[in-house]
């Protein structure tokens, strides 16, 4: 698994007090690295959870996108009571972007490597064609 942001990025962008405020549970004036590192840990792994599907993992190189994407997913996860709503809002506008992502609307930019199309453990393509039934509902019904 890949982290997108660290805690640094996050104190840089959101602030040292907001971060001590959602972390700091024990009352011990220091932000807990590890309540941080679980939030960026959770907003990877949902991130991972859409791209993977699109893009080889873990990414060679971390779009910026992504990086600002985890950062807010990351502060949507640190909040343990009623979230202001710009907070809600990042989030839901990240989590969009990774369901068009996953859905092949949206792209990481030309520098991520998509994922190798799916293959079957043989190597060879399996088709299968449908055919007619073996028997009509009629033909049941006289059984």
């Amino acid at each position: 698994m890949t982290a997108y942001c660290t805690q640094a990025d996050l104190v840089a962008l959101f602030g040292e007090a907001e971060l001590l405020a959602l972390t700091d549970r024990t009352g011990v004036g220091t932000i807990d690295a590890a309540v941080v590192a679980g939030a960026i840990t959770k907003a990877s792994d949902l991130i991972d959870g859409y791209i993977g599907a699109r893009y080889a993992l873990p990414l060679s190189t971390v779009p910026p996108l992504l990086k600002g994407f985890c950062e807010d997913i990351a502060r949507h996860a640190l909040y343990t009571v009623e979230r202001p709503k710009n907070v809600d809002d990042a989030r839901d506008a990240a989590v969009s972007y990774l369901k068009d992502v996953a859905a092949g609307r949206a792209s990481l930019g030309a520098a991520v490597t998509p994922a190798p199309a799916p293959a079957s453990a043989s190597g060879t393509e399996i088709l299968f064609e449908p055919g007619d039934r073996g028997m009509s509902r009629e033909e049941l019904r006289k059984l």
